[in-house]
């Protein structure tokens, strides 16, 4: 069974082109374009890991990173920004972010952050 990776992310485009690059790394994607979507597929599906873009339309990013880390606690997210904030992106790892990732996508990146939560997570 291919692991289940959440991509919350509001642009459209951006979505499917993580769900392409995700299904090359034989993963099985579910998309979500807010926050309230997310928190309903992290309840239904039980994703592996989770790619979460920080800017969404009905949440900020640290209160969906939160939100989510107390509905799948043991479950590893990954923060997708095209805000090169260095401030930002450490306080998503001090509220439990596994890592973050910045925009534009290196695939190679994601890739190498990804298998390195799900290596975490099967300890």
């Amino acid at each position: 069974m291919r692991p289940v990776i959440l991509v919350v992310e509001d642009e459209p485009a951006l979505r499917e082109i993580l769900s392409d690059m995700l299904e090359r790394f034989d993963y099985d994607a579910r998309l979500a374009g807010t926050a309230a979507d997310a928190y309903a597929l992290a309840a239904a599906e039980r994703p592996n890991a989770i790619l979460l873009d920080i800017n969404l339309p009905d949440a900020t990013g640290t209160q969906t990173l939160d939100e989510l880390r107390v509905l799948r606690p043991d479950v590893p997210i990954i923060i997708v920004t095209a805000n090169a904030d260095e401030g930002l992106a450490r306080e998503t790892l001090t509220r439990g972010a596994f890592d973050y990732v910045f925009k534009p996508f290196d695939m190679d990146r994601i890739g190498q952050v990804l298998e390195a939560a799900l290596d975490s997570r099967s300890r």
